[in-house]
């Protein structure tokens, strides 16, 4: 899916295919907001009142009921600036004559600067705040999960495990502010307990555990907002990782002449297969001819040769039994691919250890 919302938030929105190809840890984007406060002196409520503007225009193409006021919003906050978020958010729903109340879970005297303003703003809006308890029964409408940031490094508390399971419980859609409560925004980890979001909304950077471990198991959709911060900002951190896209890919693959034969098209030798798991040596080797390599080879236990050749008689197999064996296959070839039922025995030690004296480039499942 790919899908950009021009919408009132200060910048359009972005999501599936659309969203940024890099990827940050939740320090780097920590310093990227000190970056865009300090150096560029946008305040931090006014980031924080962009952040929830685009939550909120996400919430809308989401779910257009929520608009004509037959989505009743209930905006869950703990104690940080993810609880200023969704009290924003509050107050913006305030404004479009939306039902909207706010669920405290924890003390609200530990919130403190933007996050602090946001609630006394929302207060003064007449937004409806009740402590978090429990047996709240939320028959209908939407939850908003402002319950904790990218800041959590732990596993989640008590009070916080409690929230997150209500929230679960409900059954009711949910959209996330920033990143899904008790997911790691750095490894995907869930600590503890996680809330199951439909959508979330992340800002500035894309927080690479939205997209590793078992954050794509509770995202949902996930859409991003850069919240108009200047476009030298993003270049004072080294992204944590990278999005690749299929796209990108097949951009790289140039036309072949028509004269190419297979010897103009590279050579892939993949080195795996141990004993019962053939079959992750072949799919790979197969899946590499048909990506367009000239040449593939595969490297694996002897018995596994003519069930190689017999699925894929494309696919040159050889039979090897120890890591001396293997060193003459991988002299010439383009690319090794390494790892595919390789195993942990001793056979597939030795085929490792010759593999990473070659300075081939390689991919190592």
């Amino acid at each position: 899916m790919s899908q950009t919302i021009h919408c009132q938030s200060s910048t359009p929105l972005h999501c599936g295919d659309d969203l940024p190809v890099n990827c940050y840890r939740a320090e780097q984007v920590r310093e990227l907001d000190r970056v865009t406060i300090e150096e560029h002196g946008i305040a931090g409520f006014t980031l924080m009142r962009r952040a929830a503007r685009a939550a909120f225009d996400v919430l809308i193409a989401c779910w257009p009921a929520a608009e004509q006021g037959n989505m009743p919003l209930t905006i869950v906050c703990g104690t940080g600036n993810n609880a200023g978020d969704g009290y924003v958010m509050a107050s913006i729903a305030r404004q479009y004559g939306l039902a909207v109340q706010v669920v405290q879970v924890g003390d609200a005297e530990k919130l403190k600067g933007s996050a602090l303003l946001a609630r006394q703003r929302a207060q003064q809006d007449g937004v409806a705040i009740m402590p978090f308890i429990e047996h709240i029964i939320i028959e209908d409408g939407l939850l908003i999960d402002a319950l904790l940031g990218t800041g959590l490094s732990h596993a989640v508390r008590d009070l916080q495990i409690d929230a997150i399971n209500w929230m679960n419980d409900q059954c009711l859609p949910v959209l996330s502010v920033d990143v899904p409560s008790g997911l790691c925004s750095d490894t995907g980890q869930v600590l503890g307990a996680v809330v199951c979001a439909d959508v979330t909304v992340t800002f500035i950077g894309v927080k690479q555990g939205l997209l590793t471990g078992l954050g794509p198991n509770v995202v949902g959709d996930v859409y991003y907002a850069d919240l108009a911060v200047p476009a030298d900002v993003l270049t004072k951190s080294t992204p944590s990782s990278q999005r690749l896209l299929l796209s990108h890919g097949l951009s790289r693959l140039t036309e072949r002449a028509p004269c190419a034969h297979k010897g103009h098209s590279g050579h892939v030798v993949v080195v795996g297969g141990d004993v019962g798991m053939a079959g992750a040596a072949v799919m790979a080797a197969e899946a590499a001819a048909r990506c367009g390599a000239g040449l593939v080879s595969c490297a694996t236990r002897p018995q596994h040769v003519a069930a190689i050749v017999a699925r894929c008689p494309e696919v040159m197999a050889h039979g090897v039994v120890s890591g001396q064996e293997v060193e003459p296959l991988l002299e010439h070839p383009t690319v090794l691919v390494v790892g595919p039922g390789l195993g942990q025995r001793a056979w597939g030690e030795q085929l490792l250890q010759q593999v990473y004296k070659r300075q081939q480039p390689m991919v190592l499942d």
